[in-house]
């Protein structure tokens, strides 16, 4: 088992990994982290609100005090130079292609805008029955959908248990379904530029066709798991928006400063499996 997180050098995606990475590492000192980071100078960030505004206001992690971080806390680094994303170059999730590269059969992977409240090892039994663990997508316009005979509400592909070696196969197909949506040749092209503003979801809305039309056994993460956008009761994992990431952070300021000073976190959101 694994945790994966993919980065590129944008300054925000690599400050909030620090703050999750040093969340995880707290509960799970020992499981083993994997962070694919392609040195793309930025070229395919996706540019959320007043990102130079975010940085006078929290202070961006250099890359130097990040990857300083990871070798002293055993966090494995691979690097990728002049990924061709051809047709999708210039955006991000299509970076998941080096996901193919991933030989590991059970993958958590987990965005960099996460909190991590608790020990996630559990996760990988707990949930070892099934294929695919994901949120439930709770953007835009989306709602229940119907394929192949399957009704689902499409998911969230931030936080994700991928078992039995299908994180890997992800990867090798994630391109072309982006392609597919994006040029509307998949059936379903024209609903994702319907529910997402210039089809700038598609990475996701694959993730949910990925699953659906390989006929992975998939469920939902229980709320005692994960969570997203917003922290409702306990939970282990809690998934923010890029765009609330900052606020979320300045929320939890003082508790994240008291462990970076080796202290104990206060924040009561530590639940049993």
């Amino acid at each position: 088992m694994i945790v994966v997180y993919l980065l590129n050098e944008e300054p925000l995606y690599v400050t909030m990994a620090f703050y999750s990475l040093n969340t995880l590492r707290k509960y799970n000192p020992n499981i083993p982290v994997r962070i694919y980071f392609v040195k793309d100078n930025c070229r395919d960030s996706r540019k959320v609100g007043n990102i130079n505004e975010i940085g006078k206001r929290i202070g961006w992690i250099g890359q130097k005090k990040f990857f300083d971080f990871c070798k002293k806390n055993k966090i494995e680094v691979i690097f990728y130079n002049d990924l061709d994303l051809k047709e999708e170059k210039g955006y991000f999730s299509a970076q998941r292609i080096v996901f193919a590269d991933c030989l590991e059969e059970n993958v958590l992977l987990m965005d960099s805008d996460t909190f991590i409240f608790g020990d996630i090892s559990c996760f990988f039994d707990i949930y070892k029955d099934y294929d695919f663990v994901a949120t439930i997508n709770d953007y835009g316009q989306f709602k229940d959908v119907t394929m192949n005979g399957v009704t689902f509400r499409p998911f969230n592909s931030g936080v994700v248990l991928w078992n039995n070696g299908w994180f890997k196969k992800y990867g090798e197909q994630i391109y072309d379904y982006c392609i597919g949506l994006k040029n509307k040749t998949h059936p379903l092209g024209e609903f994702c530029w319907s529910v997402s503003k210039e089809c700038g979801g598609r990475e996701e809305f694959a993730c949910s066709l990925f699953v659906i039309e390989n006929k992975l056994k998939f469920t939902y993460f229980d709320d005692l798991h994960v969570q997203r956008r917003n922290l409702n009761g306990n939970t282990r994992v809690l998934h923010t928006l890029t765009e609330t990431w900052p606020n979320r952070y300045l929320t939890f300021q003082e508790e994240l400063r008291k462990y970076l000073n080796k202290l104990k976190l206060p924040l009561k959101v530590i639940c049993k499996c």
